[in-house]
């Protein structure tokens, strides 16, 4: 039987508030300071879509890009200890600003009007919404938008005006999200089952990529062409080499037999691949967990027992070594049948916290063909 052991950790802060608070630069001296991984979403989209978000706005109009937008925010509340700065509309959208407050601290980056201007007005021909506007008329726009927005960034659980001192903004930070982690840890005590459990993310460094655990992983293709083949009326058609994917894919576990694998949902779309596997207890990820860990099947159950402390392992039998093998065996099939494909080098990788969390990212990968048209990787 697969078995995983799912810890309480640290949660997420998501920074929140008007165009030209602060917040890309903020999330770039906290994470370090907090021991943290750190995303800017509009950069996280702009990856995705190989477009800047002025072409994005400009080429889908602002009611798909919000779309886009708020995709991307789900996908980025799954990552684990991470400062996620968004965009200054970002909170306003769709359940957007709840979805946030479920998954980590936000902090709303608080400042006037006319202290906003200051900001933006040098650089407002990169700002899709401000470009052709003069300084009265930022003024005026910055004024009433704000207005309308104040009920979505005043829902933060922390607000701090950016002009403070920056060690001042970091120690509020660090203090609030104690309490958060604080409080989510003593949830997990009378409600096993209903709360968010933490764990380290796999981009932290010294984190284990053997230990026990379920990953999503989503896998690219170079330039997001379309080689795997195409949706038609919302079900996925295979090429040749999208078959080949998914058949190495289910070799996996014949592969790798000592490694106690289990592949869960996963599925090839025209430019990328999803997917979750878990790596149960094997010899390569034996570990003293300091406590009698509550172990049942991967897919039913939890452990409130104490964290271990994860410690870098070998560079094998791990979850790098697994997607590197099936992209090398699609990639040789490729090219030893001359058949154009190539990866984008990198892959994306999420920790699965909890049952929740594992039936949300199943649910995602089963709807992913129905939902193309909406999905962050569709060109």
């Amino acid at each position: 039987m697969l078995k995983i052991t799912i810890f309480a950790f640290m949660s997420n802060i998501f920074l929140i508030g008007y165009m030209g608070s602060g917040k890309t630069t903020l999330g770039r001296i906290l994470a370090p300071r907090l021991n943290m991984s750190f995303i800017d979403l509009d950069a996280f989209i702009e990856q995705r879509h190989f477009k800047t978000i002025s072409q994005l706005f400009e080429e889908k109009g602002e009611d798909e890009f919000r779309k886009i937008e708020h995709n991307a925010l789900l996908e980025v509340s799954c990552f684990e200890n991470t400062v996620i700065s968004t965009g200054g509309g970002a909170p306003c959208f769709f359940d957007n600003i709840d979805i946030m407050n479920a998954n980590g601290l936000t902090v709303y980056l608080q400042l006037s009007p006319p202290q906003l201007v200051e900001r933006l007005k040098a650089g407002r021909a990169k700002r899709p919404l401000i470009k052709n506007k003069n300084d009265e008329e930022l003024l005026h726009f910055i004024d009433e938008n704000l207005e309308k927005r104040k009920k979505f960034y005043e829902q933060a659980k922390l607000i701090v005006n950016t002009e403070e001192d920056v060690e001042e903004i970091v120690r509020q930070c660090r203090d609030a999200l104690q309490c958060v982690s604080t409080t989510m840890t003593q949830q997990t005590n009378t409600d096993k089952y209903q709360n968010k459990y933490r764990i380290p993310t796999n981009r932290l460094q010294g984190y284990d990529y053997g230990a026990t655990g379920c990953y999503f992983i989503t896998i690219c293709t170079k330039n997001g062409e379309h080689y795997f083949g195409e949706i038609i009326n919302d079900e996925m058609q295979l090429s040749k080499i999208g078959e080949i994917a998914q058949s190495e894919w289910l070799k996996t576990t014949e592969l790798r037999p000592d490694m106690n694998l289990w592949l869960d949902e996963f599925v090839v779309m025209p430019n990328h691949f999803h997917c979750i596997i878990c790596i149960g207890d094997n010899q390569y990820n034996t570990h003293d967990y300091h406590g009698n860990a509550i172990c049942r099947d991967a897919l039913q159950c939890v452990s409130t027992t104490e964290p271990y402390k994860n410690k870098f392992g070998g560079q094998s039998k791990n979850l790098s070594s697994i997607i590197r093998g099936f992209k090398i065996a699609v990639t040789t099939y490729a090219r030893k049948h001359n058949i154009d494909f190539a990866w984008q080098e990198r892959f994306y990788d999420r920790i699965i916290r909890d049952n929740n969390g594992l039936n949300n990212v199943r649910t995602y990968i089963f709807n992913n063909p129905k939902n193309w048209n909406d999905d962050d990787y569709f060109t």
